[in-house]
């Protein structure tokens, strides 16, 4: 009849050789799980900052698994080293178990090969699989005498509540803060789509044709081209950051061959006048005042154009402040015969 000191011991030491192993694993889960976390966040929601709270959350998480498992494991292995666990085994005529036999040593051996060949590449937390073979064989002797004397123990209780109450902080942590990046993400995009709309309703009412490319703020600005319907040889380019402001402007013209370079110039100006005076009239364009460009800048950027160098391609361009202006003649456009000029105004934050 085994004493309660005895019961006690027996329900310890089975207690953490079954917690042992699902620690070890979870170790290695709750990491998957934050970096499922972390891709939704980031990158289908694109949160403007990182969570450094859920990944301390995680660390914290995976430092009390490894513990948990470094706690069970040694206590295990010295616990049935003990005079008194040697007692209860050799009362109860059960089999120790011992490195010693051939079959244990032999699996030991194997084991042990294994481990090394995962330090050597740095996987140093896998390399105690002998160690965990060795707490699997000894839980299944304290399994014998468990069964032997009737001891009532149910550790899937305390394996559930080692890997949900953790698992579940994380989901805690990281669950508000997905919900409150997907409102954000949504807010962006009803903002963006506001925008555009509100451009191309506006351009449209003013003899031009306009429309944007799909929303998606995994691209750092959203783009929109407008038509002037009476300049078909000629295209605006909008470019909106994903907090909905205009951040660069390009105005494209054909070379019509049959004017002189002078005229073509004052063209691509005329479109340029007539876009700005449009954009003032719009919320979005009225914070884009800093890339509305002044005559004296446009035509002194043209000049390499203007001086009659207009048989090779040119591209001049200058910074004053956070705002670039880069003018451009390029003799084979996207029509390959087919020359056209550029100005392009960039806002950088």
């Amino acid at each position: 009849m085994l004493e309660d000191k005895e019961k006690k011991l027996i329900k310890h030491l089975y207690l953490l050789s079954s917690i042992s192993i699902p620690a070890i694993i979870m170790a290695f889960v709750i990491p998957f799980i934050w970096l499922i976390f972390v891709f939704i966040e980031d990158y289908i929601f694109k949160k403007d900052s990182f969570n450094y709270f859920g990944t301390g959350v995680m660390l914290a998480t995976v430092a009390f698994y490894i513990i948990i498992f470094s706690y069970s494991l040694f206590k295990v292995k010295f616990g049935v080293k003990k005079d008194q666990w040697n007692s209860i085994t050799n009362n109860q005529n059960i089999y120790q178990y011992n490195l010693d036999s051939s079959n244990e040593v032999s699996r030991a051996h194997t084991l042990k090969a294994a481990s090394n060949v995962l330090k050597s590449k740095s996987l140093k937390t896998m390399a105690n699989l002998e160690s965990v073979n060795i707490t699997g064989s000894i839980k299944n002797n304290i399994k014998k005498v468990v069964d032997r004397n009737n001891i009532e123990l149910n550790p899937k209780k305390y394996i559930l509540g080692l890997v949900l109450i953790p698992t579940l902080i994380l989901f805690s942590v990281y669950i508000p803060s997905i919900i409150q990046t997907k409102k954000e993400y949504d807010e962006k995009i009803e903002l963006l789509i506001n925008s555009m709309e509100n451009l191309k309703s506006t351009f449209e009412q003013n003899d031009y044709s306009a429309d944007y490319a799909k929303i998606d703020i995994k691209y750092s600005f959203q783009y929109m081209s407008i038509y002037p319907y009476n300049k078909n040889n000629s295209h605006v380019s909008l470019n909106l950051s994903n907090d909905g402001n205009i951040n660069d402007i390009v105005y494209y013209l054909d070379i019509d061959k049959n004017l002189t370079a002078k005229e073509n110039v004052n063209a691509l100006y005329q479109i340029i006048e007539s876009t700005n005076k449009i954009l003032k009239t719009t919320e979005t364009g009225k914070n884009a005042t800093d890339l509305f460009i002044t005559q004296d800048v446009f035509y002194n950027m043209a000049s390499p154009y203007l001086s009659g160098d207009n048989l090779k391609n040119i591209y001049n361009r200058i910074e004053k402040g956070k705002i670039s202006y880069a003018f451009s003649y390029l003799v084979e456009g996207y029509n390959e015969e087919q020359p056209f000029i550029y100005f392009d105004v960039t806002k950088y934050e």
